[in-house]
This record gives structure tokens, C-alpha cells and sequence, in this order.
């Protein structure tokens, strides 16, 4: 017999135990991923202001951290860093690398960043400033090539072909 509502029919017996209800959908999954998220991302803001890491919380497109442990952020940033300069640099490239649209961009970073494998890191000096270049394994196909400063600060990131 279905139920009406979106409940499983009455607890069953498991084991000699009685099941808790559970709901084909759950409503309140989302907003709990949302509190959830917002509650890690101040925790991580918390870490680097406690390092004296400088960033702006108005212009932050996502904060995680990877698989090392390291911190990543993401911000608006300008021609030279951040998102301003991925997308003018390399909007096209992540489009056709991996269909990705130019507003989906940060969320697709932030994923590979905290989802992904990460299959090397190495500090490198580039215009006289240290820091890493990460490559990701996504989805056991898509690899990217991210630069980031020490400071976790994403400089740059684009698809390797």
C-alpha cells in the first residue's frame, strides 16, 4: 500500500529493532548543507585570520580545504589573480574542457579543490613570489592545474589537455 505523503510506510522490523521513519525526500536536506557549508566556511576564515592570512570576506567566492589540509579561497580578485583573472584567461578553456559556464566556475573549482584527488604539489617561485601548483584528478578523468598561493589565496587555475 503507497502512502500519500512523501514518508515510507510504517517502521519495519530489522534485526528485532524498529526502523526510524525515513522520508523519500527530504525537505530539510538543503538547508542543513547550507548551514552546514556556512559553519565550515567560518570555521576556515577563523584559521586564517588566527594565521594573519589577509583576505576580504566581501569579495570571497569560496573558501575549503583539500585533501593536504591546506586552506583554499577564492576571491573576485582582479586581471591578475583570483577570478576576474580565470575568467578572462581561461572562461573558454574550462568550457571546453569540461562544459563548464562562466557563473559555474567558482563551484565547480570549489569541488574539484575539496572532492578531487590531488595528484602532485610543489612549491615554485613565479615573479619572485612562492608559491603552490596543484594538480587534481575530477571524476576519475578531468585534471586541473591550479596556482595558489602560500597563504592558500587561488591565484589562477585552468585545465590541463
Amino acid at each position: 500500500m503507497k502512502s500519500k505523503n512523501n514518508w515510507e510506510n510504517q517502521p519495519r522490523k530489522a534485526n528485532g529493532q524498529f526502523t526510524f521513519l525515513q522520508c523519500k525526500e527530504n525537505p530539510l536536506k538543503e538547508a542543513f548543507s547550507d548551514v552546514a557549508k556556512k559553519t565550515k566556511e567560518k570555521v576556515l576564515m577563523a584559521e586564517l585570520e588566527k594565521q594573519n592570512v589577509k583576505f576580504s570576506k566581501e569579495k570571497l567566492k569560496f573558501i575549503t580545504r583539500d585533501k593536504s589540509g591546506q586552506i583554499i579561497f577564492l576571491e573576485t580578485g582582479s586581471e591578475a589573480a583570483g577570478l576576474e583573472h580565470i575568467i578572462l584567461r581561461h572562461e573558454v578553456d574550462f568550457k571546453k574542457a569540461f562544459g563548464v559556464e562562466k557563473d559555474d566556475i567558482p563551484k565547480f573549482l570549489e569541488r574539484v579543490i575539496s572532492d578531487g584527488t590531488l595528484l602532485s604539489s610543489q612549491l615554485k617561485s613565479k615573479n619572485g613570489r612562492m608559491g603552490c601548483e596543484k594538480i587534481y584528478e575530477f571524476n576519475g578523468k578531468l585534471i586541473l592545474l591550479a596556482g595558489i598561493g602560500t597563504n592558500g589565496y587561488l591565484v589562477s587555475a585552468y585545465p590541463i589537455k
